[in-house]
């Protein structure tokens, strides 16, 4: 094989990460947190808002979600 055809080569497609994202900045007044989704494509990432809140005593002190029944969800 020679140099050429080594570039020729397709690469590799992989597929976008998702996780869930809570920020202290977006606490309401009623002291709930909207749960956010960031998606991760090809280093580009986009924040996607849901209908979704959580309170204080759901989240660990780094505002992860520690409520198992959310995170099944």
């Amino acid at each position: 094989v020679n140099v050429s055809q080594r570039n020729l080569r397709p690469k590799p497609n992989f597929m976008a990460t998702v996780e869930t994202k809570i920020f202290k900045r977006h606490k309401k007044a009623d002291s709930t947190y909207n749960i956010k989704v960031r998606v991760t494509h090809k280093r580009e990432k986009k924040y996607l808002d849901t209908p979704h809140f959580v309170s204080d005593r759901q989240l660990t002190s780094k505002l992860t979600i520690k409520d198992v029944f959310l995170k099944k969800s």
